[in-house]
C-alpha cells in the first residue's frame, strides 16, 4: 500500500510542478503567443483535470491484492466453519431399522421415539420417520436417557412393536429388522367377560401361515399383575387350563401366533399375529 501511494503521490507533485512552471513568469511571452489560439484558462483546467483523474481513479489491481489478506481470512473462517458443521457430536443419536411382517417390508408403517417409559401414544414423541418402499427407515432424536423406537403397522390391522435404544449422540444404532403382528381374532373370552366355570376354555379364529399358538394369563388384581401362565400349546385353536382360577378375581388373555417363518440367525418362528389386552374374571 504504501509503494502505491507513493507512486501516486509523485505523479501528483510532477503534475503540479508542470502546471506551476508553466505559470511562471519566464514564459510569460510564450504563453501569450499561445494564448492567442488556446487560452491559458484551458491549459490549467485540462492540468488539473489530469491530476483529478491520476488521484481518485478506480484501485488498481496492487490494490485488490493488498486487501486479498483479509478476504483469505474470510474464507479461512468460512471453511472453519463448514468443518464445524460436521461434526456431529451434537447431532443426536441416530437409530436404523427395517419394518417387517412376517417375511415381507411393510412400507406402510410408521416410526416414532419417545422416552423410555412414555407410550407409543405419547401426543409429543421427540421424533418421527417414514418408513420407504423397502421397509427401511431411519430416525434420529436428541437428548439423554434411554429411548423407546416404536415401528407402527397402518392402523385397525396392526399391532406395533418398540425396542429400548441407549442414547448415544453422534453415533447410529442398527435395530434390524422389526416384526410387527397382526391382529388376531379372539373368540372366547370377550373383553371383560365373566366366566361361569373356573376352567375355562379360551378359543380363537385360525391365522393362516400359523404353525403353532402361545397363550398366556396374567392375574390383574394382583399388584403387580403376575403372569400365572405362558406356554406353546400347538396348532389348535383352543386351549383348557388343567388348574382351576381363583373365585373373586381378574385376569387378561392373549394369544400369539407364530409362522413357520424364522427369524434371520435364530430357530423361532416368528411371532406374527396375537391378541392381547383381554379382560376376564371369575365370579
Amino acid at each position: 500500500m504504501f509503494v502505491v501511494d507513493q507512486r501516486r503521490g509523485f505523479k501528483t507533485f510532477s503534475l503540479l510542478y508542470l502546471a506551476g512552471y508553466l505559470l511562471s513568469s519566464s514564459y510569460t511571452a510564450e504563453l501569450t503567443r499561445i494564448e492567442k489560439l488556446f487560452p491559458m484558462w484551458r491549459l490549467v483546467l485540462i492540468a488539473l483535470t489530469l491530476i483529478l483523474t491520476m488521484g481518485c481513479g478506480a484501485p488498481s489491481a496492487t490494490d485488490n491484492e493488498a486487501s486479498s489478506p483479509a478476504q483469505t481470512e474470510g474464507d479461512q473462517s468460512t471453511e472453519m466453519q463448514s468443518s464445524d458443521s460436521g461434526d456431529t457430536t451434537d447431532s443426536g443419536t441416530t437409530v436404523t431399522g427395517r419394518a417387517m411382517w412376517n417375511d415381507q417390508a411393510l412400507p406402510g408403517a410408521s416410526v416414532i421415539a419417545v422416552p423410555e417409559g412414555n407410550s407409543y401414544t405419547d401426543p409429543n414423541p421427540v421424533a418421527t420417520a417414514p418408513v420407504d418402499a423397502e421397509g427401511y427407515f431411519t430416525i434420529s432424536f436428541s437428548g439423554t436417557g434411554n429411548h423407546t423406537v416404536w415401528v407402527m403397522g397402518p392402523p385397525g390391522e396392526y399391532w406395533g412393536i418398540g425396542k429400548t435404544v441407549e442414547s448415544d449422540p453422534g453415533e447410529t444404532v442398527d435395530l434390524g429388522n422389526m416384526y410387527v403382528a397382526k391382529k388376531m381374532t379372539v373368540l372366547s373370552p370377550t373383553d371383560g367377560f365373566a366366566y361361569a366355570t373356573l376352567t375355562p376354555t379360551y378359543s380363537w379364529e385360525a391365522f393362516p401361515g400359523a404353525v403353532d399358538y402361545r397363550v398366556v394369563v396374567w392375574n390383574t388384581s394382583a399388584d403387580p399383575s403376575t403372569k400365572i401362565f405362558e406356554s406353546s400349546v400347538g396348532n389348535v385353536t383352543e386351549y383348557s387350563f388343567d388348574s382351576s382360577l381363583s373365585l373373586d378375581t381378574e385376569y387378561q388373555f392373549s394369544v400369539t401366533a407364530i409362522s413357520g417363518v424364522k427369524e434371520p440367525g435364530s430357530s423361532a418362528g416368528i411371532r406374527f399375529a396375537y391378541y392381547s389386552g383381554l379382560n376376564f374374571s371369575m365370579p
